[in-house]
């Protein structure tokens, strides 16, 4: 092998000699690249000790290596010859105005995608550098030729951010610090605001997917519309943008809101929710689902929904309106009745009267005796049902002619008297 390597190297040096003539040169080293592949040797051109890691070393003091100068077009997916190639490596320098401008290429090929493309090369100069910044936490954009800032779009670093136009969610997001949009915000997807959510200045469209807006209170200065559920445990409140748009909520999913819910405008709801917080609403409430009480049971049929002394609500039927009864011997007072008209029996008798047991606490019934008192066959006596009361007595006498008295239910089996 060194043989060979000396034979080659002293052959270059002869070949250099001023009396060669360029086009003997030329043939020389025509023939002795076709014998080539059987040598196996470094070639040195400028020098005799080519790099043995080399298979051609060039050596000169002032001089440089030109390699072919070729107009590639404007394609960066065609190889030289017009077609697809894989000749991994290629140089070329384009000097056309295609591509990235004039300048070095490399063809470099993928075999994965039997495709190939021309790459440039390039220095520092030719990469523009990113301008300063000159608001504090604002991101970068594209703006399709180079990257600007983006104060819209603004994240701290504690994982705040803060959105100054228009935001979209279109897939599940999960926002672990608060979310502060100062325009619309529409999500398409699942949104979960794990530190609240505000939204200064615009409606919020939460689509169709559920949202889970966490522990933090919630503020929007326009609506918020929900097609899918919404689950909320902290506050929930909805202004007027001040611009003429109402705060509405509106929700058709199930949703379940433990926080208090205020709405400036009207509150629908179409699916199934759970408000187990204070709801103001100032504007209509439309519900197109089943309404409950604090039991979980729906109303039936001409129930209403009340209050119970521990604050919970419930469905119960409605009190029949009272009643006005007229009654001339001895017998028993319905709860529905409001107003007993005790008259003379046509066979002068006793009369005694007995009050309801299943009356409602605050009913009142009105008595009145309408006859005169002789005090013999004519007494009128109230007597209390089962268990009850009168005063702290078990009757009440009315033996004054034309008397009345009015007695009202307080509960615990306590009527008392109102003369």
């Amino acid at each position: 092998m060194k043989t060979i390597k000396l034979f080659i190297n002293r052959l270059f040096k002869f070949l250099n000699h001023n009396y060669m003539t360029l086009h003997l040169r030329s043939l020389f080293v025509i023939i002795l690249f076709a014998a080539g592949g059987s040598l196996y040797a470094q070639i040195g051109i400028g020098t005799q000790t080519p790099n043995d890691n080399a298979a051609l070393e060039i050596t000169s003091p002032d001089k440089g290596l030109l390699i072919p100068r070729i107009d590639l077009g404007s394609s960066a997916t065609t190889f030289l010859n017009g077609t697809g190639a894989n000749e991994n490596g290629m140089f070329v320098y384009h000097t056309g105005t295609g591509l990235d401008g004039e300048g070095l290429y490399v063809w470099q090929y993928d075999s994965g995608s039997s495709a190939g493309t021309w790459l440039k090369f390039v220095n520092a100069g030719d990469i523009s550098e990113i301008a300063d910044g000159t608001t504090t936490n604002a991101t970068l954009r594209w703006d399709g030729s180079e990257w600007v800032e983006n104060a819209n779009f603004a994240a701290d670093g504690s994982g705040n951010t803060t959105v100054g136009g228009t935001l979209g969610v279109t897939g599940a997001t999960t926002f672990t610090g608060a979310v502060t949009a100062s325009s619309t915000l529409t999500v398409s997807g699942l949104l979960t605001a794990e530190n609240g959510l505000t939204v200064s200045a615009g409606a919020v469209d939460l689509g169709t997917g559920a949202v889970d807006l966490g522990t933090g209170a919630v503020t929007a200065d326009g609506a918020i519309t929900a097609n899918g559920g919404v689950t909320s445990t902290g506050d929930l409140s909805i202004t007027n943008d001040g611009n003429g748009t109402a705060g509405n909520l509106s929700v058709e999913g199930t949703s379940t809101l433990t926080g208090n819910v205020t709405a400036g405008g009207n509150l629908a709801v179409s699916g199934t929710s759970t408000l187990t917080g204070a709801v103001t609403v100032d504007g209509n409430t439309q519900l197109k689902g089943t309404l409950v009480g604090s039991d979980g049971t729906a109303g039936t049929a001409g129930q209403i929904l009340t209050a119970k002394s521990d604050g919970t609500i419930q469905w119960t039927a409605p009190a029949a309106a009272p009643t006005v009864s007229t009654v001339d011997l001895t017998g028993s007072v319905a709860a529905t009745v409001g107003t007993l008209i005790i008259n003379a029996n046509a066979t002068p008798a006793d009369i005694t009267m007995t009050l309801p047991t299943n009356a409602d606490a605050g009913h009142a019934l009105k008595i009145k005796r309408n006859f005169t008192y002789t005090g013999t066959n004519d007494s009128v006596t109230i007597a209390a049902g089962a268990s009850q009361t009168i005063n702290g007595q078990s009757t009440k006498n009315l033996n004054v002619g034309f008397q009345s008295v009015t007695l009202v239910y307080i509960g615990n089996n306590e009527w008392v008297s109102i003369d």
